[in-house]
């Protein structure tokens, strides 16, 4: 009697101890399931950071890029400080004399109205947003990215309080940044007619 109750004993002893060791199995496979779900979460949110900076630096430099492209003498620019030397720049020049001439273009974009630059033959509104559109899409429409570009010109104060009651002189986009998108940030320019603010979005 007293072997049948060691023997008893003893597989009772052995099987708490099949039983620790399970659950021991348990708690490690469960600590490591949670140390690769937080090394996950840390990967994403490390990837979500890198693609906001990466937007965010395509977007700065290809705007930046974009207002200090020259004009190709090819354009055949018309005005008095052009020179074969001297072309004029798409985000000094072109976008200025827009501004300033917008009237003559207007919301009905008259491509024959004055303007003292008359690249290719059209009003200088009218060339910036070819040229700009050609530019991007040639940049970031070829690498799968969206974008929208605005140009505002702020002519009272009223306007500079409320940008969105300002006139457009300049809007494209492609595709449509509805989701995550990052700015070039404003890029300002002075002019005689107010202040243009000009911004690009990537997305």
């Amino acid at each position: 009697m007293r072997k049948i109750f060691s023997i008893s004993e003893r597989c009772a002893g052995d099987g708490k101890k099949a039983q620790m060791e399970i659950i021991g199995l348990v708690v490690v496979v469960i600590l490591i399931t949670l140390g690769l779900l937080f090394l996950a979460i840390f990967a994403l949110r490390n990837d979500e950071g890198k693609k906001v900076e990466v937007l965010k630096g395509l977007a700065t430099s290809t705007m930046g890029a974009l207002m200090k492209s020259s004009v190709s003498p090819q354009e055949g620019c018309a005005g008095g400080a052009v020179t074969l030397k001297d072309q004029p720049h798409l985000g000094e020049d072109i976008l200025e004399d827009c501004a300033v001439y917008f009237e003559e273009y207007g919301e009905e974009e008259n491509v024959d109205g004055y303007s003292d630059y008359h690249c290719a033959s059209v009003h200088s509104c009218n060339f910036f947003q070819d040229t700009a559109e050609k530019l991007l899409a040639s940049t970031l429409g070829e690498w799968q990215y969206q974008y929208e570009f605005h140009a505002l010109l702020l002519q009272s104060e009223d306007c500079k309080t409320f940008p969105s009651r300002c006139p457009t002189i300049i809007s494209f986009q492609r595709g449509n940044c509805l989701g995550e998108r990052e700015s070039s940030g404003i890029f300002p320019l002075q002019t005689e007619a107010g202040e243009v603010i000009s911004e690009l979005w990537v997305c």
